[in-house]
């Protein structure tokens, strides 16, 4: 997961990590350790709750980044 596309969906929202642990069940610890590890991995179930929580439509633009080809794809 790539840390900062996290970290600036949930400062977007102006949520703490607690507040992103309340709204998608995922613990805070995890929630830091993917906010600060270039290389931190995510199994999907987590990446799917932190994007539905962060009213991300496709997980994988919180686990990848936003993919301009997949954003044409999905508005035509």
């Amino acid at each position: 997961m790539k840390p900062i596309y996290l970290r600036t969906a949930r400062e977007r929202k102006r949520w703490t990590q607690e507040d992103l642990e309340a709204k998608s069940g995922v613990a805070q610890a995890i929630i830091s350790r993917l906010e600060r590890t270039p290389d931190a991995e995510a199994n999907f179930t987590t990446v799917a709750n932190l994007a539905d929580a962060l009213e991300i439509a496709d997980p994988r633009d919180l686990k990848f980044g936003p993919d301009p080809k997949r954003q044409e794809r999905l508005s035509a």
